[in-house]
Parts: C-alpha cells; structure tokens; sequence
C-alpha cells in the first residue's frame, strides 16, 4: 500500500513538471507571436514613413520645378519689355 502512494505521489510530480513544461512552452510560443506582430507592425509604420518621405520628395521637387519655371517665365518677360522699349 505504501508503494501505491508513493508511485501515485511520484505520478502526480510528473504530471505537475509536464503541466509546467507546457506552460513554459505555450508562454515562449505567445512571446514568438507577439514579436512576429510586432516586428509586422514595425516593418508597416517603415513602409507608411518611406511613401510619405517619398511623396514629400516628390511634392518638393514639383514645388522647386514650378519656381523655376515663373522665374524663367518673368524673366523671358522682362527681356521681351527690354527689347520692345529699345524698339521705340
């Protein structure tokens, strides 16, 4: 009867370590998830900034095309009144 208890007791112990082993693999489970979320997350908000940098960059380089452009125009202008005051 002895042997009974103390294989029963002896049981339970295992079963207590299995039980603690599942736990410890469940939680590093949910810990990989959480940083492949993360990291999934992180690599989105890269994503969304490097469009913005690049619609920024675009949006610059139109605003500096357009400047130039009514600067070249001002001074065709001002080159075309120069000519037609010496004309008269």
């Amino acid at each position: 009867m002895a042997e009974k208890a103390a294989k029963s007791i002896a049981e339970m112990g295992e079963v207590d370590e299995d039980s603690e082993s599942s736990a410890k693999e469940e939680e590093k489970t949910e810990e990989a998830d959480t940083e492949q979320d993360s990291d999934d997350e992180n690599a989105k908000l890269k994503k969304s900034a490097l469009e913005r940098l690049e619609g920024a960059s675009e949006e610059s380089l139109l605003s500096q095309a357009s400047f130039f452009f009514l600067l070249l125009m001002y001074k065709s202008l001002f080159m075309l009144m120069v000519i037609m005051l010496e004309m008269r």
